[in-house]
């Protein structure tokens, strides 16, 4: 009888021991990533403090990712949906005791409290001196500078970076194991193209090949999808309006994904192995290919605004390429020439020395053309730009182009 007991023992014990080791596999916690292989779809964890912020696994880390304005995370539906759908428990508000602080000075990086101050507060980019909120019923709403312009508080706006008060980053030592800008560190990664919100660039094989958005959309950074936006001014569109119950959607910049319209909120959804989403049929088919855009093999093109880069075709994707020893790419040739024979432009270029020309938008800037560069410049306070005369003037009643937020006024400013 004893020498059962200790068989039973002993199969208790290995049994304890088996089953310890498979643990994480069954026991995983809700907040940590799996170990790699990533599962498909992705897991997602909820942020620890911000409903708006969420963590996708990749290669068994998190990855933070950030819903567009005005949706929040939530678990049961696998992404960011109106707040009425979340299941994300709001932070609880404490009362606010009134500070002395003068109501029309807002707190640094923190948008006022509606309604909005006209004109809008604008606040710098945490990181990035090519992006900068706009404050809308008191949330920080991204906005995207036009190529090669930098955002200033002080002119309240996109500048040349020579009087932008941004701090550029500073520079960090190049990886010896990737020492090229076209070159990609992570495959699966989305990153921005240098100067189209429409286009963006997808790491394949160690590369950044070409992407493009679906019409009407821009590629957000901080999110990494392309979402609805202008791609003149880069500048995203308001939430989507909610679908209609069974709808089947088009993913924003992937095939193999797409979304189901349930409870009034997009599901995303994956098409079988080996199948792509149709934009046409609205159906998961086999040899559908929508990548874009097709191109012939070894055939190479511009780039959208730098001379010293270019395009090269490679299976079925443009993939971005240097010119190397100070050479610019050549269209007609297709090869990388002297900037003298290849007859490309960067942009700033300006052919006519001395010329002077007004701002986009802000009456009181201009621009001249100083050694074939664009420069800008500003007018003394009370003085706006006369793009006939060319010369700053004093604001008159029948100027052409007037500021509606300089805080002067005709009547009281001089006399």
């Amino acid at each position: 009888m004893k020498g059962k007991y200790l068989i039973a023992v002993a199969f208790l014990a290995s049994w304890t021991v088996i089953t310890a080791s498979q643990l994480p596999f069954f026991f995983e916690d809700e907040n940590e990533c799996p170990a790699p292989p990533d599962p498909s779809p992705p897991k997602l964890i909820s942020h620890e403090s911000d409903c708006d912020k969420y963590y996708e696994c990749r290669n068994g880390q998190k990855a933070l990712r950030v819903c567009s304005t005005g949706l929040f995370f939530s678990k049961r539906w696998r992404g960011c949906v109106d707040q009425r759908y979340s299941d994300c428990p709001l932070p609880t508000t404490p009362p606010t005791t009134p500070t002395p602080t003068s109501p029309t000075t807002p707190t640094p990086n923190v948008c006022p409290a509606p309604p909005d101050p006209c004109p809008p507060v604008l606040l710098s980019h945490e990181s990035n001196c090519t992006l900068f909120y706009e404050c809308q019923n008191g949330r920080a709403i991204l906005r995207f500078c036009a190529p090669n312009l930098f955002f200033s508080l002080k002119w309240r706006g996109c500048v040349d970076q020579a009087i932008s008060d941004c701090p550029p980053p500073t520079p960090t030592p190049t990886p010896t194991s990737n020492p090229r800008p076209d070159r990609c560190e992570k495959d699966g990664d989305l990153l921005p193209h240098e100067c189209n919100c429409a286009e963006f660039y997808l790491c394949k094989n160690g590369g950044k090949a070409l992407q493009q958005c679906q019409p009407g959309h821009i590629f957000n950074p901080l999110s990494r999808t392309c979402e609805k936006g202008d791609p003149k001014t880069c500048k995203l569109d308001d939430p989507d309006p909610i679908c209609e119950e069974g709808e089947l959607i088009p993913h924003e910049c992937d095939c193999i994904h797409y979304y189901e319209c349930k409870n009034g909120q997009k599901a995303l959804r994956e098409c079988p192995e080996g199948e792509n989403f149709h934009n046409g049929t609205l159906q998961c088919e086999k040899g559908f290919n929508c990548s874009w855009p097709i191109c012939s093999e070894g055939n190479r093109t511009k780039h959208g605004c730098n001379c010293e880069k270019y395009y090269e075709c490679e299976n079925n994707d443009w993939y971005l390429r240097n010119c190397s020893n100070n050479t610019h790419y050549n269209e007609a040739t297709q090869t990388c020439t002297s900037p003298i024979t290849a007859g490309c432009e960067t942009p700033g270029y300006c052919k006519d020395n001395s010329k002077k020309w007004h701002h986009e938008c802000d009456c009181r800037l201009y621009y001249e053309c100083k050694n074939n560069t664009k420069t800008i410049h500003d007018c003394a306070w009370g003085e706006y730009f006369n793009n006939v005369t060319l010369t700053c003037e004093i604001l008159t009643d029948d100027a052409t182009c007037k500021n509606d937020w300089d805080p002067w006024k005709i009547d009281d400013y001089y006399f």
